[in-house]
């Protein structure tokens, strides 16, 4: 499998470099425009040692689009984005029948990079979110139908390695994915609760999740606690791009501490509610320095709120079974 990240340092000067980014309607055709286009161009891109770093996400609330973002050059951006990418992604949209032909939504040949991170430090963002964007394009864009459940699957080491390099504690991790998991939760409740009386789905929701746990439970408590040990003992795993993310997970936790140590990371807000009970204030500045990542991490997985709760609830009852 391709690896479609390279760091800095592999990579040659380029000339005036900057962010650019090109945003498409996919109408959630997210494998085939992955597969068929976004990889095969990057992968040439850093071939030629003309990218930095990539990165794509959906756009915001939006599912019918994508954005593409690519650490380059003005030259790369006027010749190979424009001429080759662009046209690519056109063609494509018209084999599919995607947007009357006409994917590309919004091209910007110059944007600031505080924009994808929400304002938290550019240093560890870019290793993150780059590292992340080439996970997430490996696996989607593998040529498989990408479910719901090969996104769990590959979200539960994602999530646990990151925040574990955040240097949380295993009864820290119960306590984060429990605060995410409700916070997560308590957003579709406002939606269901719009509809009727919002206890008779949050029973039946939970009740679902929990049944669907207990199904699996032997062998996700046992996943968690494979992936944990065997990044606290520095061994690899047998899928390149797990490794790929540790070692990102890793470097960026490097950064993050360098950059603390210097007094250069960005403030927190202070605005997480756990009521799991009381959490150190470094702990709680940990989760609000990482949270960002996380939820992009979800964002890159390609599914829906349901995903998102799935995934949480796994990961908080499996550590829970490790922790009590």
């Amino acid at each position: 499998m391709n690896t479609l990240l390279k760091t800095v340092t592999e990579t040659s000067p380029l000339d005036k470099e900057r962010w650019v980014y090109v945003k498409a309607k996919v109408e959630g055709n997210f494998e085939s425009v992955l597969a068929e286009v976004v990889n095969p161009f990057v992968q040439q891109l850093q071939a030629d040692n003309l990218l930095k770093n990539f990165i794509f996400k959906k756009d915001g609330e939006n599912e019918e689009l994508l954005a593409f973002f690519f650490h380059t050059s003005i030259t790369t951006h006027q010749t190979r984005i424009k001429e080759e990418f662009i046209p690519a992604l056109e063609a494509w949209a018209k084999r599919e029948n995607i947007a009357d032909g006409k994917a590309v939504d919004d091209v910007c040949d110059f944007f600031i990079f505080h924009y994808i991170t929400q304002n938290h430090t550019p240093n560890v963002s870019e290793v993150l979110l780059s590292a992340c964007s080439s996970v997430a394009s490996q696996l989607v864009g593998a040529g498989e139908e990408w479910e719901i459940e090969s996104a769990v699957e590959a979200g539960i080491p994602m999530h646990l390695t990151l925040m574990q390099s955040a240097g949380l504690s295993l009864d820290e991790l119960f306590q984060y994915f429990d605060y995410k998991f409700g916070a997560q939760f308590a957003l579709l409740d406002l939606d269901k609760s719009a509809d009727g009386d919002a206890s008779v789905w949050q029973k039946a929701f939970k009740k679902s999740l929990e049944n669907n746990f207990q199904e699996q439970k032997a062998n996700l408590v046992g996943y968690c606690e494979y992936i944990l040990d065997m990044v606290e003992e520095g061994e690899s795993f047998d899928e390149p791009w797990l490794n790929q993310w540790v070692e990102a997970c890793q470097k960026g936790a490097l950064v993050h501490l360098e950059m603390k140590e210097q007094d250069r990371l960005y403030p927190c807000d202070n605005n997480i509610n756990y009521k799991g009970g009381p959490i150190p204030e470094s702990t709680l500045e940990k989760w609000e320095q990482y949270e960002v990542y996380s939820d992009f991490i979800n964002h890159q997985l390609l599914h829906g709120p349901d995903f998102v709760l799935v995934l949480y609830y796994t990961l908080r009852r499996s550590l829970e079974t490790m922790t009590h």
